[in-house]
């Protein structure tokens, strides 16, 4: 997409609308945070719609708006609190606060989607939708029987709007097979002036490789099976520490797995940690590790090539778009016994090429990934396309 000329938009009033925000949430939120900061400093009014305590707070010059919604965790949300969400966030688009945005970027296309017609019709606002994941049909099986029931409103919102945006092209690939709509790819950044890469002294000889997961404790995520496999390669000589930074609805589960496992003495778990202090866990690792069964645009991952880790991934379509196996880190089967034993002690055996590795990793995320290009790209929709277009013909 070109975004080098987006000069005939200027002081833009943009609305980003998203249940979560940080310190609640995931991926999304930290993608809207980062987001709202670059449109706003290239120019724009904006201002963030999102979940939490009723109230108006000023972040990072982002004006971000809290509904009264019924929130409980900081890393998940359940049905019941998203259907609050929906409704006092409707409740204030409907007042005179909600008057004067000009477009919407609304993350997920349900459950917020809901807004885009509603700001459409009593508001004469544009919206782009930006799928992240769960809220693509065949992204999380549990939820199939649900976009199926959904299937009609999901439609009517996407046919309404500016665009379709997804993170990344298998993401889209996806959305592409139940919804006949094109669909943009924006991919995540990374904040470049956070994470980034610092000299430290190459490890000694068998000393412990220092491992770093940061997950929703989310069954998706493999936790407890990757926790199982870290013994096997403890068992096959390997040494090391891992930090798994996190929480969520599986930690019982990652719990049990350490104790069974014996790990007690090699696991830290500091449950969700600030930005600065996710940025010092990631600079002192050796590498980074995710077996996730499914993912859209991992920006935990991105952030940790950032910070010159060599990635060792699931070897799923997400993760294939970002790393090039023994380039920028390591993909490996999730069926595979040994893949992933074979990998880390390959590593601890040869610091040399696990830095190596690492630098092509921070490299490419540099050269590819930033959220002033996403920010662009998304202002470049907003002058460019006259709506969404169909993609196939389906039945309508």
């Amino acid at each position: 997409m070109d975004v080098t000329n987006i000069s005939s938009l200027s002081d833009l009033k943009i609305l980003l609308i998203n249940y979560e925000y940080p310190p609640c949430g995931g991926g999304a939120g930290n993608a809207t945070r980062y987001l709202a900061r670059e449109l706003r400093e290239l120019g724009h009014e904006i201002a963030v719609l999102t979940g939490g305590k009723s109230g108006e707070q000023k972040i990072e010059g982002v004006c971000v708006i809290q509904v009264g919604s019924a929130r409980r965790r900081e890393d998940c949300s359940s049905l019941w609190e998203m259907a609050s969400f929906v409704i006092q966030s409707i409740l204030w688009i409907t007042t005179k606060k909600g008057k004067g945005w000009k477009v919407a970027i609304i993350f997920f296309g349900l459950p917020c989607g809901v807004f885009g017609p509603i700001l459409r019709m009593i508001r004469g606002a544009d919206y782009i939708i930006s799928l992240r994941g769960g809220d693509v049909p065949g992204f999380e099986p549990s939820l199939n029987g649900l976009h199926k029931l959904l299937s009609p409103l999901r439609r009517f919102i996407y046919k309404r709007s500016k665009a379709i945006v997804a993170n990344s092209e298998s993401l889209a690939a996806l959305s592409a097979k139940s919804d006949p709509f094109l669909v943009s790819v924006i991919p995540n950044g990374v904040a470049e002036n956070d994470f980034f890469p610092i000299d430290k002294p190459s490890p000694g000889h068998g000393s412990p490789l220092n491992i770093i997961m940061v997950n929703r404790f989310h069954k998706q995520k493999n936790i407890p099976e990757t926790i199982e496999r870290l013994a096997r390669a403890r068992h096959r000589g390997l040494r090391f520490r891992l930090t798994l930074i996190g929480d969520g609805p599986d930690k019982h589960n990652v719990e049990k797995a350490i104790q069974k496992n014996n790990l007690r003495d090699v696991v830290t778990l500091p449950g969700w940690v600030s930005r600065s202090a996710l940025v010092g866990e990631l600079q002192r690792a050796d590498c980074f590790l995710s077996l996730s069964s499914y993912e859209g645009m991992p920006n935990a991952m991105l952030e940790a090539m950032a910070c010159g880790l060599p990635v060792i991934a699931s070897k799923i379509p997400p993760h294939e778009e970002l790393i090039n196996d023994d380039v920028e880190g390591f993909l490996v089967d999730l069926d595979s016994d040994r893949g992933l034993e074979n990998v880390l002690l390959r590593l601890s055996e040869n610091p040399r090429h696990a830095r190596l590795v690492g630098a092509n990793a921070c490299e490419k995320v540099r050269r590819q990934f930033s959220w002033r290009a996403s920010a662009k790209s998304y202002l470049a929709l907003m002058e460019s396309s006259p709506g969404v277009h169909y993609s196939k013909e389906l039945d309508r």
